[in-house]
């Protein structure tokens, strides 16, 4: 499946949208966020349609983009993270 990815870093959070090349809509869109600032580097899909995201963070970040928790601190300064989302 083609699907194009749009990522948009901004200070406090991440978003994450999903949807058919062809169809220039959005079937999903996530946020990750959090207490200081959160950037994306890089996005990648594999076959399966996961997505492969890479950055960075600083403080407590949420890097759950539903409903649930998954709360990350960092240790001083910018961590970098890598996550596969589905």
């Amino acid at each position: 499946m083609l699907r194009s990815q749009l990522f948009a870093s901004f200070l406090f959070a991440c978003f994450i949208g999903a949807g058919e090349c062809a169809g220039q809509s959005l079937s999903s869109v996530s946020q990750i966020g959090g207490s200081d600032h959160q950037l994306i580097a890089d996005v990648c899909e594999d076959a399966q349609g996961d997505l492969y995201l890479s950055g960075s963070f600083r403080g407590l970040t949420d890097f759950d983009p539903g409903p649930g928790e998954l709360p990350l601190s960092s240790a001083g300064l910018d961590q970098i993270f890598v996550g596969r989302y589905h």
